[in-house]
């Protein structure tokens, strides 16, 4: 039909390297394997990020119980333990004791074994450190505070960053942290001014081979500086797109595709943020849903946009079995000036009806 391809863009984290491959086939501009390869590797990207003194945790890598108790000296308690790939708080474990940090180890490495995504944990050695992401476990200094994210578009060796969200988090099933929202704009939280946040995710991004495209960060901050958890070349998942969009009127998905044609695009700054947060709505039991209510929800004066992705019939599992089959939707709301956060999502969940079989 006279068509033909002109640029690649992904949004899953597990196909990037699919779409590298692709753009490389079709001589086409992407991110390469080696910074997505890094980028999606927890050890190995601290490890690069070290060595270029960029603020990070402390990390070790554990296949053996010698090799965590090596690990939890080199980081000291409290640690943070999880996989060595993946996505979201999939089996990642908050551990204050040597008892806890053992007790984590096994089940993450009993999980792994069985996990059915041979793509987000594959079963080949990585090439570097010789280890299958199904038989090694990170451990990772726990950082304590607020944890932020912020997505950026890069171009060369400048970032512009576009979005800053604060997290709005919890202790979920079985000790395990989970974010339950988003809230934006969130530039006045960090404390530090855009130039040097930005500074800091060009500095971060072109350490490990970032050097164009839209890429998304989480990061805590500490001492006046943000101390990178994750970087990866892609936009931001799971209610992100829907707040930048009502907050900011952005449409990250277009953005990547202007980004993939080589088209003009704008960012807005922080200031161009209405206050809102967008709150995952999370099954709080296990089992088969009969039925989801969430017109109370969209009755609220404040809400903005409601979405349910869940129908009659969906089996709930709830972690660190499966971190997905309880994401039940989410809500996008305006907060108030002096409006309390964790209050209003509490009152907008307690108005979702959800009934089992």
């Amino acid at each position: 039909h006279g068509q033909q391809i002109d640029g690649v863009a992904c949004y899953d984290c597990e196909s990037l390297h699919l779409a590298s491959f692709l753009a490389g086939e079709l001589g086409l501009p992407f991110h390469s394997r080696e910074s997505i390869a890094l980028s999606r590797n927890k050890y190995l990207c601290k490890i690069d990020w070290h060595m270029d003194s960029i603020p990070c945790p402390k990390v070790a890598l554990a296949s053996t119980m010698e090799e965590l108790e090596r690990g939890l000296e080199k980081t000291s308690l409290p640690v943070v333990l999880k996989p060595l790939t993946g996505a979201g708080s999939e089996l990642v474990f908050i551990c204050r004791t040597h008892e806890e940090a053992a007790l984590a180890f096994f089940r993450i490495l009993e999980k792994l074994k069985s996990h059915g995504d041979g793509r987000m944990y594959p079963r080949e050695a990585d090439p570097i450190l010789g280890v299958s992401p199904r038989e090694a476990v990170l451990i990772e200094e726990l950082m304590e505070g607020e944890e932020f994210s912020c997505e950026f578009v890069m171009e060369g060796k400048s970032a512009r960053v576009f979005r800053v969200a604060r997290k709005l988090r919890r202790l979920g099933p079985d000790s395990m942290p989970v974010t339950v929202a988003y809230e934006v704009p969130a530039l006045g939280f960090l404390g530090i001014p855009m130039q040097f946040l930005e500074w800091s995710m060009m500095m971060a991004a072109s350490s490990i081979g970032i050097q164009s495209g839209v890429v998304m960060a989480d990061f805590f901050m500490n001492d006046g500086r943000p101390y990178l958890l994750e970087m990866t070349p892609r936009p931001s998942g799971d209610c992100i797109p829907h707040l930048t969009r009502l907050a900011s009127g952005l449409d990250t998905i277009g953005l990547c595709l202007d980004i993939a044609q080589r088209r003009d695009f704008s960012l807005p700054s922080d200031g161009d943020f209405r206050k809102m947060a967008g709150l995952r709505l999370l099954a709080k039991k296990a089992g088969t849903i009969a039925s989801v209510d969430s017109s109370k929800i969209s009755a609220l004066p404040f809400v903005r946009e409601v979405f349910i992705r869940r129908k009659p019939g969906h089996c709930v599992t709830l972690p660190p079995e499966d971190c997905d089959s309880w994401v039940l939707g989410h809500a996008v709301f305006e907060i108030g000036e002096g409006e309390n956060l964790q209050a209003r999502c509490e009152l907008i969940e307690g108005l979702l009806d959800v009934r089992y079989r």
